[in-house]
């Protein structure tokens, strides 16, 4: 991978996942790393908490919106923003969307990489490589990591 200085998605970003579903968690994570980004994996609000709370700097976090457990995802959400200004959150509605979600966010980090995805049966590989609504996320993401 080479770096771009005036690219954000190309200097080296933490990325928490917080998916209660190990399916899915994994493949979008490990899709994360192949794309050259680091990535922390949380089960719940309050592994995703003590993320937030510990050494490593979030740069973006991406929750499923649907639920994670006992604590709501737009509670979580406020509660990272409230302890951690710095971090970005990006709720997620559905699978597809998530995969949409971390496609983008690899998508300039990628610098051509012929490796694909690990399919599972929630999230397949035709799901990852979606590119509905990417110039839009592409934008939101960039101008997320650039501050």
């Amino acid at each position: 991978m080479t770096a771009d200085r005036h690219d954000p998605l190309s200097a080296k970003r933490f990325v928490l996942v917080v998916e209660p579903d190990v399916l899915v968690r994994v493949v979008v994570a490990e899709y994360l790393r192949e794309a050259g980004l680091m990535v922390v994996e949380a089960i719940d609000a309050v592994e995703a908490l003590a993320v937030h709370r510990s050494d490593f700097a979030i740069d973006v976090t991406l929750v499923n919106v649907a639920g994670i457990g006992d604590t709501p995802s737009f509670e979580l959400a406020h509660r990272i923003r409230a302890e951690t200004p710095r971090a970005h959150v990006l709720l997620v509605s559905t699978v597809e969307s998530l995969a949409r979600e971390v496609q983008h966010l690899c998508s300039s980090a990628r610098a051509g990489s012929a490796s694909s995805p690990v399919s599972s049966s929630h999230v397949s590989s035709s799901h990852i490589r979606s590119s509905h609504g990417a110039a839009l996320l592409e934008q939101r993401l960039r101008r997320l990591l650039k501050r």
